[in-house]
């Protein structure tokens, strides 16, 4: 599965012009001031979508080229010297060191950037970033979630929170900062995409399609969703193609404990909820300690409800 990710520069990039993906490197983000938008690269696997920040243009962070970087380490230098408690410059220097490769140097500039301005936005998003790279995933989980506090309208926070929890796959997690995200936004192709890329990982493929369909709808150029979507699509209409079979097996056996499971799983999965919930509640019966059984039983009543309410 796959996630669009956030990067940080200082160079202009804009939404939807472009996604990138979990495992892309990513670029800091310099001097900017509405954290919003996205960008891609092909992913072989699914994976949900990054989220990333539009910038402003600097020519630093867009350039390659190692005279450049060199040259923009020495510019946000002599921004230093001049204005020794400006959070900006240190977070631009931060850019650039990043953009060497530089990490102990950018992360060094970035936490002088927090500590002359907490509530500076970017420090804290580059941070996380790096953070994540390096493989502290705490401390970024943290730098993101202080992002959010500082601006609760930062769908690239969310994004990303919920890129690190569906790698951890707590799937559950992932999905809560995603619906985050289109709470701010609710006509974000990535959140969307990438809460059916989630729901595609446990299989709930009515689901994913839902969240595909949507995406698809905001951003209809997305080829790789509409991919995701005719996946999706094969493996719920093959799950459906073994309802008619499974249930005759059990009229012969009723007692058969795994095509009671199968039967509700598949259920379940293709989004025939009620008639899972049946199953389920027979299988609780057979299984009067299955923890788990439970669990998915309570999980369908509450979608249901919530359904149901939003019918009304």
């Amino acid at each position: 599965m796959a996630v669009a990710k956030s990067s940080g520069s200082g160079g202009n990039e804009k939404k939807p012009t472009k996604k990138s993906v979990l495992n892309t490197p990513k670029t800091p983000i310099a001097k900017t001031t509405s954290p919003k938008s996205t960008s891609t690269t092909k992913s072989s696997a699914l994976k949900p979508l990054l989220k990333k920040t539009p910038q402003k243009k600097l020519n630093i962070v867009t350039t390659q080229q190692k005279t450049s970087i060199d040259k923009a380490i020495e510019e946000a230098k002599d921004e230093i010297k001049k204005k020794p408690k400006d959070p900006f410059s240190r977070n631009l220097l931060g850019v650039a060191f990043r953009n060497k490769g530089m990490i102990a140097e950018a992360m060094e500039q970035y936490i002088d950037a927090i500590k002359l301005d907490n509530n500076f936005l970017l420090a804290h998003y580059n941070l996380a970033i790096t953070y994540k790279e390096i493989g502290k995933i705490e401390e970024s989980i943290q730098c993101y979630i202080n992002a959010v506090k500082i601006n609760p309208q930062f769908t690239g926070a969310y994004i990303n929170l919920g890129n690190i929890y569906f790698s951890q796959n707590k799937i559950n997690e992932a999905l809560k900062y995603y619906s985050k995200a289109l709470q701010v936004d609710p006509k974000d192709p990535i959140a969307y995409k990438n809460i059916g890329m989630a729901y595609f990982s446990i299989e709930r493929y009515d689901k994913a399609l839902q969240s595909f369909e949507q995406s698809v709808n905001y951003e209809p150029s997305d080829l790789e969703t509409q991919e995701y979507m005719g996946i999706a699509h094969r493996k719920r209409r093959a799950l459906r193609a073994k309802i008619t079979g499974i249930y005759e097996l059990i009229a012969q056996n009723p007692s058969d404990i795994d095509l009671r499971k199968d039967l509700s799983s598949i259920y379940y999965k293709t989004g025939f909820l009620s008639n899972a919930l049946e199953e389920y509640k027979v299988l609780s019966q057979m299984l009067p300690n299955d923890e788990q059984i439970i669990k998915v039983i309570n999980e369908i009543e509450a979608e249901l409800e919530r359904e149901k309410t939003e019918s009304e």
